[in-house]
């Protein structure tokens, strides 16, 4: 099996699926054999959650791609040598007017990625707004967004403050599945664990999150 090995200060080993691939974290002296074997007990898991990345909505910012909006396919247009910057969203298209040439993929990805980040930032504030009027709770955390490679979102507690951080990538799937990872993350505020509370609590609040999840994990189309 191919894997990536990251050697670290650590007493145990851990394997991630980042981007399809899968990587290792081993302490630094730990025998490359005994890896070896830790890898083959875990291929069944491994094989898994690779299976459900590969299904997962890949985009690499180039002209005529499609990029799923909120679960609708829309084709990318690259207006090369234009004179106004911008990205605009039309009915079946995301257009954008670059600089520069439409095969300058890392220019392209730098305007996207910037449209993609104001847009997620529109689209999870108002859903984050909405969905936390379904918990009691008397302090509201912040919404922080940003990119992650290998999870939807996560919720942090320090001191007497607390904050949410939403994966930007989520804007590639329908409201519901965003719904979902927001409703997730605000249980985490009353319950710090994936029990069967926190999983009961994340049910009142949202009887279909199951099947929101699944997209995610991409089970189901």
């Amino acid at each position: 099996m191919d894997y990536q090995l990251i050697r670290q200060n650590r007493k145990t080993l851990a394997i991630q699926i980042d981007d399809e691939r899968v990587v290792v974290k081993a302490p630094l002296k730990y025998p490359e054999s005994e890896i070896d074997i830790f890898l083959y007990k875990k291929r069944k898991w491994i094989e898994k959650h690779l299976s459900y990345s590969n299904k997962k909505p890949f985009f690499s910012y180039m002209d005529g791609e499609i990029f799923h909006y909120l679960g609708q396919k829309k084709i990318v247009w690259i207006k090369e040598k234009s004179i106004m910057q911008r990205v605009e969203l039309k009915d079946d298209a995301i257009v954008v007017y670059s600089h520069r040439k439409k095969d300058d993929y890392e220019h392209n990805q730098m305007l996207l990625e910037k449209w993609i980040h104001k847009q997620a930032k529109e689209v999870f504030t108002e859903r984050y707004t909405e969905l936390f009027k379904l918990f009691n709770y008397r302090t509201k955390p912040a919404l922080i967004i940003k990119k992650f490679k290998s999870r939807w979102g996560a919720y942090h507690s320090k001191f007497m403050s607390d904050y949410i951080t939403l994966n930007q990538n989520l804007l590639m799937y329908p409201q519901k599945c965003i719904d979902y990872v927001i409703i997730h993350e605000l249980a985490h505020k009353k319950h710090q664990n994936h029990s069967k509370s926190f999983y009961a609590f994340v049910e009142e609040k949202y009887p279909d999150w199951e099947k929101s999840k699944n997209i995610l994990d991409g089970k189901i189309d």
